[in-house]
């Protein structure tokens, strides 16, 4: 943390606040403290960075989205849904045409929105987020699973059963 303090200082001082340097050791620094569950220094570290990125790579930067997409896990995490929303929608928007429906980070997307429409209680939207996900996911057991050693089916069946018990 303190690396990071002294890193934000030298950029605050050389480059300025709305600098591209600052704003990314900003969110890096907001990444730590999300680890630690300190959701409130997050946010408000994203959220100060967050223009600047917008500003200097443009609202269609993957930087930008996925800083967007980690602002929203935090708000989820906070249990402040509506605010999460748009940014999810906009990443699953982004991840679908730049990377395409079988991509993990689309289908991370949807598992953060699925949690999002659970958790605030949108039932139907969670269900058809779900199905969707899982749709996907079994498309991919389908294409891939022929082709794995049976050490590697059982661990793939052991990381992704609570994903589909879930579902």
């Amino acid at each position: 943390e303190k690396l990071y303090f002294d890193v934000l200082a030298y950029y605050e001082k050389t480059e300025g606040r709305n600098s591209l340097r600052y704003a990314m050791t900003s969110t890096s620094l907001a990444d730590l403290y999300q680890r630690m569950r300190l959701f409130a220094r997050a946010s408000d570290l994203y959220e100060d960075a967050m223009p600047v990125l917008k500003k200097e790579l443009g609202e269609q930067s993957p930087t930008y989205i996925d800083a967007s997409r980690t602002l929203a896990n935090i708000y989820l995490l906070q249990g402040n849904y509506a605010p999460a929303e748009a940014p999810y929608l906009k990443a699953k928007a982004f991840y679908q045409s730049a990377l395409g429906t079988k991509s993990e980070r689309y289908l991370g997307v949807l598992a953060d929105l699925g949690l999002l429409y659970t958790y605030s209680g949108q039932w139907s939207k969670a269900a058809t987020i779900y199905h969707e996900k899982v749709a996907l996911q079994l498309e991919q057991v389908r294409n891939l699973f022929p082709l794995l050693s049976e050490k590697e089916k059982t661990d793939f069946y052991a990381l992704t059963r609570s994903q589909f018990n879930t579902y």
